[in-house]
C-alpha cells in the first residue's frame, strides 16, 4: 500500500510520536510510506531514524500554499492510495486535495473536542476513515454526535525495540545526571501545565522527599508552566534532587533512569502514551484511573491507580512503590506483558487492515 503522511507540528509530543511511530510501523511492515512535515520539526528526525522518506516544507500551518503544493507535487509522483494526518487544521485542505488527486484520506483525532457541527458530523462522514485512540474516545465521539459509519479505534503504536529495559542506559543516564546508583527516581514525562498535574507532583514530592532522602525526580518536557514548576520546586524542596530535562526525541533513555513514572493528569485523557512507554521500559507507573488513561495500564495490576486528584494520594502511591520491592517487581512483570499489546508493527498491520476494509 502507498501512503502519504502529512503533519505540521513543530515538536514531537505524544500526538506526533503517534504519527511518527505509525508511519514507521507501516514502512517497517513493507508498505511504501512518504512523509511531509514542517521544516524544523522534531518529527523528521524520528521518521528518518526509521528510514522513512521525509520531505521538509517551510510553512505556517495547514492551509499554507507551500504545504499544499508539496502535497500535490509528491502525490503526483507517489500516487498514494491514502493520505494520512492527525492534525485538525489539515482535515479540510487534505480532504479536498485527496478528492482531486483521486485517493482516500484517513484522519486521527487525539483530543475529543469536536467543536462545530462540520467537524463533529460532516467531516467524519466525508472522510474515508476517522480514527480515535481509545474506546473511551470512541464513546465520547459517538455521544457528541459523530457518525459511527467511518469511526475506528486504533491504539497508540509503541516501538518495543526502542522502548525496552536497558541497564546500560540506566547506568549512563544516571551518571550523566549526577543521580546516585541507589537512588529511587520518580519520573514525570509531558508538558508542564496544570492539566497534566505537574503542580500536584511538586506538592506530593515535598513530603516524599522530606521523609525519604534517597528520592530524586526527573522531569522530562517543556510547556507553558515549566518556569512555575521550577519556582515551586525551588521553594518547596530545593532543586538539588531534581533534574529538569527539555523535551527529547529519545525519551526511552530517560525512562531507563526511573524507578516510577507518575501521570497525575487532571483532565480526561483519551489515552496515556507515556504510561505505556514507561511500562515497556520496565518502569512501574502511578496514573489516574479515569477516562482513556485506564486503557494505558491495568489499575492495581500493572500500575498503581490514582482515584482522585489529590497530592496526598499521589505521595502515598509513590511511597507504596518505593517501600515495597515485591510490588515493584510485580508491577514490572505485568507492565511488560501489558505493553506488548501496543507493539508498533502489529498496530500498523491493524491500521492497514482497517484501510483495506474501508
Amino acid at each position: 500500500m502507498r501512503m502519504l503522511f502529512v503533519d505540521v507540528s513543530r515538536r514531537a509530543w505524544g500526538t506526533e510520536q503517534h504519527f511518527a511511530t505509525l508511519a514507521a510501523g507501516c514502512h517497517r511492515t513493507g508498505h511504501e510510506v512518504v512523509a511531509i512535515v514542517r521544516e524544523g520539526s522534531d518529527v523528521a528526525e524520528i521518521l528518518e531514524g526509521y528510514g522513512v522518506e521525509v520531505h521538509r516544507v517551510r510553512c505556517r500551518g495547514g492551509s499554507d500554499p507551500r504545504l499544499l503544493r508539496a502535497v500535490w507535487r509528491i502525490a503526483g509522483r507517489l500516487r498514494p492510495e491514502w493520505l494520512v494526518t492527525n492534525r485538525t487544521k489539515l482535515y479540510w485542505p487534505l480532504y479536498l486535495l485527496a478528492r482531486v488527486i483521486g485517493c482516500r484520506i484517513a484522519a486521527f483525532k487525539h483530543i475529543i473536542n469536536l467543536g462545530r457541527w462540520h467537524v463533529r458530523w460532516l467531516l467524519p462522514l466525508l472522510l474515508d476513515a476517522f480514527f480515535v485512540v481509545s474506546d473511551y474516545a470512541a464513546e465520547r465521539a459517538l455521544a457528541a454526535g459523530l457518525p459511527a459509519r467511518n469511526l475506528r479505534r486504533l491504539y497508540n503504536p509503541i516501538d518495543l525495540r526502542k522502548f525496552a529495559p536497558c541497564s546500560v542506559s540506566r547506568r549512563d543516564v544516571r551518571s550523566d545526571l549526577g543521580i546516585p546508583a541507589n537512588a529511587f527516581v520518580v519520573g514525570f514525562v509531558g508538558r508542564h501545565c496544570t492539566s497534566k498535574g505537574a503542580d500536584l507532583l511538586c506538592e506530593a514530592l515535598t513530603n516524599v522527599m522530606r521523609d525519604r532522602d534517597d528520592v530524586y525526580a526527573v522531569w522530562v518536557g517543556d510547556g507553558p508552566e515549566r518556569d512555575r514548576t521550577i519556582a515551586s520546586l525551588q521553594r518547596r524542596t530545593g532543586l538539588e534532587r531534581h533534574r529538569l530535562i527539555e523535551w527529547t526525541t529519545q525519551p526511552e533513555r530517560m525512562y531507563s533512569a526511573m524507578d516510577c513514572l507518575v501521570a497525575p493528569s487532571r483532565i480526561e485523557e483519551t489515552f496515556g502514551r507515556v504510561v505505556v512507554e514507561a511500562q515497556a521500559c520496565a518502569v512501574p507507573v502511578v496514573a489516574m484511573a479515569s477516562a482513556g488513561m485506564v486503557e494505558a495500564f491495568l489499575p492495581g495490576i500493572s500500575g498503581v491507580p490514582l482515584r482522585k486528584v489529590c497530592a496526598e494520594e499521589v505521595g502515598e502511591a509513590i511511597l507504596s512503590v518505593r517501600d515495597n520491592p515485591l510490588l515493584r517487581e510485580q508491577l514490572v512483570d505485568h507492565g511488560l506483558a501489558f505493553a506488548s499489546r501496543f507493539e508498533m508493527d502489529e498496530i500498523a498491520r491493524s491500521f492497514v487492515r482497517i484501510l483495506d476494509a474501508a
